[in-house]
C-alpha cells in the first residue's frame, strides 16, 4: 500500500547502519567531459557512473542478507531475477554481456522520478511488475550479480531520462535523501570499511568470504597479524598499523607510505609469537590513515585467553 502522505526525500534504501556494516563507496560522475568527479569534486567516481554505489562489509554479510528497501512510494516497472552471483569475477565481462545491472528493479515514484537497483542476490527479489510499494517496502538482498567485483547496491535516481545525484538532487527537493540521511553520509575522500586479526598471511579470497575476524584468540596462536581494508588508497597516504598489549605496551608498530592508487586494497602486518608466549588480557588493534592533515583511524579490541 502506498503512503498516504510521503514525506518530500528519499530514503536510504538499505536496511544497515551507514559508516558501520555499509558505506557510499562511488558517486554519481559529476563531469560532463571524459574525465570524472563526485559532488564534492573529488575523484570516487568513474566515467560516465550514473549512480551511488553502496558497498556492504564483504561475502558473508552478503550471504548473511542486507535488505534492499525502496527509496520512496511507488510503482514497480521493471523486474529481473536470475542473474548469477560472482559471475564477472569467477568468468570475467563476457559471462554478464549486456546484463551489467544484474539482478534489478526499476521503480517509477511521482513527477517523473525514477529509481533503479542493481546487483541484487539471485533469487532475492520480492516484488513484480505492478506492485505499489510504499517507501521502505523489501525489494530484495544486495548481491554480487552483473557487473561487480565486490558486494554492493548500485541505485540510480532520474528524472525524465536524467540521471540526478541524491547527494546534490535538483531544485524539487525530492530527487535528494531525506532530511537526517545526508548527515549519516559524511563524505571522506579514502573509506576504511574493516580493521581485523589474523594469525598468518592474509589472502584476499579469505578476507572477503569473511575469515581472519577472530573476537579471541589462545595465546597459543602462531602470530598477531592486524588488517585493515578500505576504498580509494592514494600514492603518497601513509599507513600505520599497530598493536598494543594488555598493558600499553606496543606489541607492533608498522608505518609505511603507500606506492600505489588503488580503488579497494587490503594491508597487513603481524608479529610471530615471541619465545616467551603472547600475555593473556584485551589487545587493541588501530588502522590510521594520514593523507595531508587529515587522519582516517579504525581500531578494535580482541581478547588473547590462557590455553
Amino acid at each position: 500500500m502506498e503512503e498516504a502522505r510521503a514525506e518530500p526525500g528519499l530514503l536510504f534504501p538499505l536496511a544497515c547502519e551507514p559508516g558501520r556494516d555499509c558505506w557510499p563507496v562511488r558517486y554519481v560522475d559529476r563531469d560532463p567531459g571524459p574525465k570524472w568527479r563526485d559532488y564534492r569534486g573529488g575523484r570516487r567516481s568513474e566515467e560516465g557512473h550514473d549512480g551511488t554505489d553502496l558497498a556492504i562489509a564483504d561475502r558473508s554479510a552478503l550471504t548473511a542478507g542486507v535488505a534492499v528497501r525502496a527509496a520512496a512510494a511507488g510503482t514497480v516497472l521493471r523486474v529481473r531475477d536470475g542473474e548469477p552471483d560472482f559471475a564477472f569475477v569467477e568468468k570475467g565481462p563476457e559471462a554478464i554481456g549486456a546484463r551489467r545491472c544484474g539482478n534489478g528493479i526499476l521503480m517509477r515514484h511521482d513527477d517523473g522520478l525514477e529509481t533503479q537497483y542493481c546487483h541484487l542476490r539471485r533469487g532475492s527479489v520480492m516484488v513484480r511488475p505492478g506492485d505499489r510499494l510504499r517507501a521502505g517496502a523489501v525489494l530484495g538482498r544486495v548481491g554480487m550479480s552483473g557487473e561487480t567485483s565486490f558486494p554492493h547496491l548500485h541505485f540510480t535516481v532520474r528524472r525524465d531520462g536524467r540521471v540526478i545525484d541524491p547527494f546534490d538532487p535538483d531544485a524539487s527537493g525530492a530527487s535528494g535523501w531525506r532530511p537526517g540521511i545526508a548527515e549519516k553520509l559524511p563524505y571522506s575522500p579514502v573509506v576504511v570499511t574493516g580493521i581485523g586479526i589474523a594469525v598468518g598471511p592474509v589472502d584476499r579470497r579469505d578476507l572477503e568470504a569473511g575469515f581472519h575476524d577472530f573476537a579471541s584468540l589462545p595465546v597459543t596462536a602462531p602470530a598477531l597479524v592486524v588488517w585493515v581494508r578500505g576504498y580509494w588508497f592514494e600514492a603518497g597516504d601513509r599507513l600505520e598499523l599497530s598493536i598494543e598489549g594488555p598493558d600499553g605496551a606496543p606489541v607492533l608498530a608498522d608505518r609505511r607510505r603507500l606506492e600505489r592508487s588503488r580503488v579497494f586494497a587490503f594491508y597487513y602486518a603481524g608479529r610471530k609469537r615471541p619465545a616467551e608466549g603472547w600475555r593473556p588480557g584485551v589487545y587493541r588493534l588501530r588502522a590510521a590513515i594520514r593523507r595531508d592533515d587529515r587522519e582516517i583511524a579504525l581500531s578494535r579490541r580482541i581478547t588473547l585467553r590462557p590455553q
